[in-house]
């Protein structure tokens, strides 16, 4: 390979580099959206009964995320508080090795967790998945659709 390829080759990564930083802030938003909608699934269709018994409560706190691939950004994680125990619902990382994006779900002061994996490829909206590395709390390692049920029986176990 001589000078004119290397430069060539140079130019094509800096182009590459330089569209891929354009694509950044649409990626940001469009993962803390995701998180928005997800954070409001939880509160209204899986939860929103036990919120109107007073079983169940939330509380938002303020966290500042940063990723090697898109930096920093601000987001929330989502506290679901039962009497004294409070299960942290928390955004991990957009860019995730076997999803894009995943959310933790952690009994505070436990070592026991969920993870929420989320996937857009060619979908026109997002879908939610739900795995553990704990049998007792799903079937493991498998991911199964986040429905109401299954992440009902997650958190169960969670608060147990």
């Amino acid at each position: 390979m001589g000078l004119n390829d290397t430069l060539n080759n140079l130019q094509k990564k800096s182009e590459e580099d330089r569209a891929w930083e354009e694509q950044i802030p649409a990626l940001k938003e469009e993962w803390k959206k995701d998180i928005d909608d997800l954070f409001g699934l939880m509160r209204v269709d899986f939860l929103g009964s036990h919120v109107e018994s007073g079983s169940i409560r939330f509380h938002d706190v303020a966290v500042q995320r940063h990723e090697d691939m898109i930096g920093g950004y601000d987001t929330v994680e989502l506290q679901i508080i039962a009497g004294d125990a409070i299960v942290i619902v928390s955004p991990v990382a957009r860019m995730v090795f076997g999803s894009e994006g995943t959310v933790s779900m952690k009994r505070r002061n436990t070592v026991r967790e969920v993870l929420l994996h989320r996937n857009r490829a060619g979908k026109p909206s997002t879908e939610w998945t739900v795995s553990s590395s704990d049998a007792s709390i799903l079937s493991a390692p498998e991911r199964h659709p986040l429905t109401k049920e299954n992440f009902e029986v997650a958190l169960d176990q969670l608060l147990r």
